[in-house]
């Protein structure tokens, strides 16, 4: 399991298209077939927008890598 505070590179909506750098604040469940567990990630760029105004969102960890 990752620790709180972990530092990710994570990518939303699985690709490329947008990346960002982040931080674990907390886990959502303890795994699902093929995605694994979910956690919730604070991003060091807001992504807030009329469309999304949450300051966290939540990824499987398939979608983003632990970096130092």
């Amino acid at each position: 399991m990752i620790r709180q505070d972990t530092k990710v590179l994570f990518r939303l909506n699985g690709d490329s298209s947008m990346t960002g750098i982040g931080k674990v604040v907390g886990v959502v469940n303890q795994g699902l077939p093929i995605v694994g567990r979910s956690y919730i990630i604070e991003p060091e760029q807001p992504l807030e927008n009329e469309h999304y105004p949450y300051t966290h969102f939540v990824l499987p960890e398939i979608w983003f890598e632990v970096i130092d």
